[in-house]
């Protein structure tokens, strides 16, 4: 039985982009793409096939707005993955013309505020030590990391809070 899938105008913008840095990631096979809830400017899909997931993020970009949202995020999960750091998911591969971004797919969901425990806070505390060591030994500059790197990081930090349990 063939299943057809029915994608809307702004998905059928992603798929063709997504194929061609599904095949620079050389990942192989056939891979369903499937919309994801939230986010309120990026587009996340998961990318599913035979035993594997990942997700596809598109970056939204505005002629009037000069950040790198895809550049920025990548090094960062990049930076943190190189320095040993786990809790992040892994960065597979990017596409800065088309503002996408390939990472593993971890199961989770956002916490709602009144969910977040003392162990979150501590998990989130010893996520920027570590961090923080690994910037002190590499001698980041510090203020490109305030500008660029630490808001995106409490974000993730709540987004991956339950992830060491």
């Amino acid at each position: 039985m063939t299943q057809t899938v029915i994608y809307s105008e702004t998905e059928k913008e992603i798929l063709f982009p997504a194929r061609d840095l599904i095949t620079k990631a050389g990942l192989e096979g056939d891979f369903s793409l499937i919309r994801l809830a939230g986010g309120k400017n990026n587009r996340v899909f998961q990318l599913k096939g035979k035993g594997r997931s990942y997700l596809l993020k598109s970056y939204f970009r505005h002629e009037h707005d000069p950040r790198d949202r895809l550049g920025t995020e990548y090094a960062f999960i990049s930076y943190a993955r190189n320095c040993g750091i786990q809790t992040v998911p892994r960065p597979v591969a990017s596409d800065q013309v088309h503002g996408l971004g390939l990472y593993e797919f971890v199961e989770g969901r956002k916490l709602c505020p009144d969910e977040i425990r003392e162990d979150h806070i501590r998990q989130a505390i010893r996520f920027y030590i570590a961090l923080k060591k690994k910037i002190i030994l590499t001698r980041i500059s510090f203020p490109l990391l305030r500008r660029h790197v630490f808001p995106y990081m409490i974000t993730l930090i709540v987004l991956r809070a339950d992830q060491d349990d």
